[in-house]
């Protein structure tokens, strides 16, 4: 197109700006399908995993709800020992659940303050 003088060759500069215009039409909408396609990609990866996640952790849940993580030793937990041990009621223990809290809090604080 830079060798056509746009005066004397209209009709050739008009003919060729328009079928540009179609490829780079038809371009962007390759594009945005494949970018569509990667973007859906991404989040089925990331929800299944979060799914598969949330399943294993109410899977562990269930079957070890009346196991403590850990015992400490005796009047370490004081003032709320019986809140940390809730399902398994063991004494100066810390349940699956609130292991699982304190975990939850603990990445989530991290990853507010790297941010």
């Amino acid at each position: 197109m830079a060798g056509l003088s746009m005066v004397d060759e209209f009709a050739k500069c008009a003919k060729l700006q328009r079928r540009c215009n179609h490829v780079e039409s038809i371009l962007k909408e390759n594009m945005n399908q494949r970018l569509n396609k990667k973007i859906k990609l991404q989040m089925l990866l990331i929800y299944s995993f979060r799914a598969l996640n949330g399943t294993l952790i109410l899977w562990l849940w269930y079957v070890y709800k009346n196991e403590p993580v850990i015992i400490l030793s005796e009047d370490v937990l004081w003032p709320i020992q019986n809140f940390l041990s809730w399902p398994c009621q063991h004494k100066n223990a810390i349940s699956l659940l609130a292991w699982l809290v304190i975990t939850r809090l603990g990445v989530s604080t991290c990853k507010k303050l790297h941010m």
